[in-house]
């Protein structure tokens, strides 16, 4: 008979056994590296471990990670030894577990899960227990080796009316804004007016990229601490590259691991005046020199003039994540953008129905979409 209960650290050596048998990856390192870190991990107040247990022991698991200052959490982990008949039931199990926890705890808004440490074909089972699909990553490898992954999310009674709504919405945002609201229903926004970035603003000086995790880390921390980064949003997240110019009058920081070819820029602090396109081209440049092939960034969705910079930037939309950031009683929307710097295979087309639009559109804005919004409504 299998039960579904919630694991703590007396489950580090199993859960590891069932870690390592299973495949997953990267095998040996961060928190699964050995059974202290892993029991350290299941006492944190941060983290939920739902687990499926029969008399052969533990045969699934789930794993939520939790960021309280914004009522965030996302689902990190989903895996099983069991059969495919049996997956669905045990995976499914764990899920409803964990998600009833949250709720009864009231512990987030909000919860999100990629593709990218969740099996494709187990994310959709999120779906059938309330989460919607929200956008795509285009070339950003999953856990199963898929080259395009999805992004959905789980709301909270009454979260999106707390949503805040009042803003226009920048044209090439707009076909994934309607993808994300007939799942999840909300009301429409209006067209926002053409914006330009500043024409007179310089260029970026040279710029070079300091790949030391420890150092990098530390100076995002202290800059956020000081309120001192003009961007400083990107949740689970923690810098390990500062691209800065000599004299650190600018510094971009980023999380690139290496082995998955990926890049996401999660803040920046300014202390001189740069042209905001010209600097984000060239730190694209720099970071497909450390081997990403793919870059990410978000931005809030209300920042029309912030939104046609990325896009000229040479980045493209490819989801929309509504109320990801708590803001006073309110919770904003943000836009995910993606740069591919290898060309997204077509066949990839042929995703789960619930993430083909997301795809689609992102594929039509790499095609040429136009960067500037048209005019108000």
């Amino acid at each position: 008979m299998t039960t579904f209960r919630l694991a703590g650290p007396g489950d580090a050596r199993a859960l590891k056994r069932l870690y390592e048998l299973t495949g997953q990856r990267p095998v040996g390192k961060g928190i699964w590296g050995s059974e202290n870190a892993l029991a350290a991990q299941l006492a944190s107040p941060r983290r939920l471990w739902a687990v499926a247990e029969d008399a052969k022991g533990l045969q699934a698991v789930a794993n939520i990670t939790l960021e309280p200052d914004n009522r965030l959490a996302k689902l990190y982990r989903l895996f099983t030894l069991a059969s495919w008949e049996e997956r669905r039931t045990l995976l499914t199990g764990c899920l409803r577990l964990i998600m009833k926890t949250v709720l009864e705890r009231n512990l987030a808004d909000v919860a999100y899960c990629t593709a990218r440490t969740i099996n494709s074909a187990d994310q959709l089972l999120t779906l059938e227990l309330g989460f919607k699909a929200i956008g795509i990553f285009p070339n950003a490898p999953s856990a199963d080796g898929q080259k395009v992954s999805g992004l959905a999310a789980w709301y909270a009674p009454g979260v999106l009316e707390r949503r805040y709504g009042d803003y226009a919405l920048h044209a090439a945002v707009r076909p994934f804004f309607d993808l994300a609201r007939k799942q999840l229903g909300f009301a429409p926004l209006p067209e926002a007016v053409a914006v330009h970035p500043p024409v007179q603003a310089p260029a970026p000086p040279p710029l070079e990229v300091i790949a030391a995790p420890l150092f990098a880390a530390e100076q995002f921390r202290q800059l956020q601490e000081r309120r001192k980064l003009s961007v400083n949003f990107y949740p689970f997240q923690t810098p390990n590259v500062l691209v800065t110019s000599p004299d650190q009058s600018i510094q971009v920081f980023a999380a690139v691991p290496p082995e998955l070819h990926f890049a996401a820029i999660i803040g920046e602090h300014l202390k001189t005046t740069v042209h905001p396109v010209e600097l984000y081209r060239a730190v694209s440049t720099l970071l497909r020199q450390t081997g990403a092939n793919y870059i990410e960034v978000i931005n809030d969705a209300s920042d029309t003039l912030g939104i046609e910079c990325i896009l000229r930037a040479g980045f493209s939309p490819c989801g929309y994540f509504p109320a990801l950031k708590s803001s006073d009683d309110m919770r904003r929307d943000f836009v995910v953008f993606a740069r591919s710097l290898e060309p997204v295979d077509a066949a990839h087309a042929a995703m789960p129905e619930a993430f083909a639009g997301y795809l689609k559109e992102f594929l039509q804005a790499q095609a040429g979409r136009p960067a500037a919004v048209s005019a108000a409504m």
